[in-house]
This record gives structure tokens, C-alpha cells and sequence, in this order.
């Protein structure tokens, strides 16, 4: 398998398109902006032809299927079989469970969306997702952890420049696009081939997703001391922290305040932790604070009044 059979596809469902819509068209189908969706109408088909989703059907017959061959990757389809919560395909043989979803063409939020549904549903188990329209491909991933799923997007591939320029190549459509259409497909092949996909996904992305784990446990610990004591090492333009605005009680020693600085800020980021998880009503906990603390700042403890509650009190 080689890029030049990739490309020969792509010729070719432009060829097919073309065939099926007028030109007008195809450049709204092929336009980033306009992004046209097509429908069984559109491409002259039927119910009887492609059984439930007549464009995503055709466009798997036309355009993924071959792609994935191409790629030299061993897949499945419908392993699930046939239905709506169900992955399309299923690539074997790199080193991890590897589901794929497609949609019709210019839907790829709905093939991400559903990828990511697939992902964390651990009846189905897999750790990576394939999502595409035919257009754009995104290899996912999903982290979970507790009772929250995080989503990585470890690539993204886009084939409309080159679908564009092959279009216009043709003459079928008035498209001024600079593209380095072979270049661009030996990107695709670097991600998705199979001796590719299996080093990515059993080797460089572990690797890159602890490496952005640890980097950004650096950089929350760095943005930490700066915002608690002045001294993160980060390129910051804070003009304050919090040890210098504490206004401790005279004979207070610098580690009384930092231990209550410490505290302060621990307390909140667990408030924080408690409001991200829906165990306040309300997500802006903590804003109505600073905001009852500004509406009142400058009276008297006894004119306070709770944003709970009506009534006022000195314990309010």
C-alpha cells in the first residue's frame, strides 16, 4: 500500500462527486466556511440502495473503506453490528482497542460526539476512537478518572485543502488553494498507516500524554507560589499575592501567615473541587462570595447579610 493509491481514491470521489452534484454545488460541499451537508437526494441514492443513512452509507462504500485499505490497517465493520450506539468499524492488530465512527460528509461534531459516547462506554471498552466525515480525521482518546472522562484529540488530519485542489485541478470547481496535495497525504499516511498507528498509539502518545501530565503539574505548581508568595518562576504580571494583601494580627510571625495563606487557598480550590462536581446548586459558589464581599465591603460586621438568606446577623 502506498500514498498514491490514497490519492487515486481521493481523485476518485472527487470524480464521483462531481458526477452526482453540479458545480455549484460541490464548491459548497468542498468550502471550509459553507460546509454544505449532503443528503440521499443529493447524491441520488435510496433507502433500497443504502439501508438507514443513505450518505453515510455511500460515503463508507466510496471513500473510508477504501482509505482504510489503503492504509494497510486490518478492520471490521459493524463489529457491534448494524445500530445507532454502535462504532462503525473496528481496527485490529495495533496494540490497543481501536474504534472507528463515521458520518456523512461536513458532519465530523457528530462523528466526535458519538466517538466520544462509544469511549466512555465501557461495554464497549476501547481506549482510542477514529472520527471522521471522510474530510477530517480525529484520533481520540480517552482518560478516565473517578467519576469524570477527559478527551484528547492525539491527531487531526484535514483532507479538504487537498480535496479542494484536486477539484480544481479538474476544473470542476474555482478553488485558490496552495497546497502541497502529495505532502499532505504523506501526513495522513504518518499517523494512520499501520506500522504508523501502532507506534503512535502503543509508544509516542503514552509518552506525550505523561509528558503533559507532568508539565502541567509544573506549571499549576509554579502559577501556585506565585499567586500564594511572589516567587513562581513563569513569565506572570500579577502586581500583588496573597502574602503581601494579609492583614494579620499584630505579633503575627511570616510562617503564622503562611500557613494561613496556605490554608485559605487549599480551602477554596476544595470549594472549587466541590462546585465543578454539582455539589452546590448553583456553579458560581465562590463568585457570589467575592461579590457579597464587595457589595458590603466597608460596613459594619452587623450590616452583613448572607446571599442565602434575607435576614442579617452578626454570625451571618
Amino acid at each position: 500500500m502506498t500514498t498514491d493509491e490514497i490519492r487515486s481514491d481521493l481523485e476518485n470521489f472527487v470524480d464521483d462527486l462531481y458526477r452526482r452534484l453540479n458545480s455549484r454545488e460541490l464548491q459548497e460541499v468542498l468550502d471550509g466556511d459553507i460546509r454544505r451537508e449532503l443528503t440521499g437526494d443529493d447524491l441520488g441514492l435510496d433507502d433500497s440502495e443504502f439501508t438507514g443513512y443513505p450518505p453515510e452509507r455511500w460515503l463508507e462504500r466510496h471513500l473510508i473503506e477504501y482509505v482504510l485499505d489503503d492504509l494497510g490497517l486490518d478492520w471490521e465493520p459493524q463489529p457491534y453490528g448494524r445500530d445507532d450506539d454502535r462504532p462503525d468499524f473496528e481496527v485490529r492488530g495495533v496494540g490497543v482497542a481501536l474504534m472507528g465512527e463515521n458520518k456523512s460528509m461536513n458532519k465530523i461534531d457528530e462523528a466526535i460526539s458519538d466517538m466520544e459516547a462509544y469511549l466512555v462506554n465501557k461495554a464497549i471498552g476501547p481506549d482510542y476512537g477514529i472520527a471522521t466525515d471522510g474530510i477530517e480525521w480525529h484520533l481520540i482518546r480517552i482518560e478516565i478518572g473517578g467519576d469524570f472522562a477527559d478527551y484528547q484529540t492525539i491527531r487531526e488530519l484535514d483532507f479538504r485543502p487537498v480535496l479542494q485542489a484536486i477539484a480544481a485541478e479538474r476544473g470542476y470547481v474555482d478553488f485558490d488553494v496552495d497546497v502541497d496535495v502529495d505532502g499532505e497525504i504523506e501526513s495522513f499516511w504518518d499517523v494512520f498507516a499501520e506500522e504508523h498507528l501502532t507506534s503512535l498509539l502503543t509508544e509516542t502518545a503514552p509518552r506525550e500524554l505523561r509528558d503533559t501530565r507532568r508539565r502541567g503539574i509544573e506549571d499549576f505548581f509554579d502559577l501556585y507560589i506565585e499567586l500564594l508568595f511572589g516567587q513562581g518562576k513563569g513569565d506572570y504580571e500579577y502586581k500583588t499575592n496573597l502574602m503581601e494583601d494579609i492583614v494579620a494580627p499584630r505579633g503575627a510571625s511570616e510562617s503564622e501567615k503562611r500557613v494561613f495563606a496556605i490554608t485559605l487557598v487549599n480551602r477554596l480550590f476544595f470549594i472549587k473541587f466541590l462546585e465543578d462536581k454539582g455539589v452546590f446548586d448553583e456553579n458560581d459558589f465562590l463568585l457570589k462570595r467575592v461579590e457579597a464581599y464587595h457589595e458590603y465591603e466597608g460596613k459594619s460586621p452587623g450590616t452583613f447579610t448572607n446571599p442565602r438568606s434575607s435576614r442579617c446577623s452578626t454570625n451571618c
